[in-house]
């Protein structure tokens, strides 16, 4: 493969992810709302939207992490 091929290659990989940054926008403003900037970029000290009105995607995308990392990797096993 030369240069052209992969240039080639990431436009199309590129368009093709740009079909899904519109949802992982959404998921990402109610589970994480601090690295909601997928596709723009927020000037520091920009207010965070204030349109969450209730913890649980936040307190659940916690949950699933704390989770994974303990039974992923286990403190108690070397």
């Amino acid at each position: 493969m030369n240069v052209n091929d992969y240039i080639r290659r990431f436009s199309t990989l590129k368009s093709n992810r740009m079909n899904w940054e519109t949802n992982w926008e959404q998921v990402a403003k109610y589970c994480l709302p601090i690295k909601e900037d997928i596709t723009y970029d927020r000037a520091k000290g920009q207010r965070l939207p204030t349109d969450i009105y209730d913890t649980t995607g936040i307190t659940s995308s916690q949950m699933l992490a704390a989770g994974l990392h303990g039974y992923l990797t286990s403190p108690a096993s070397q």
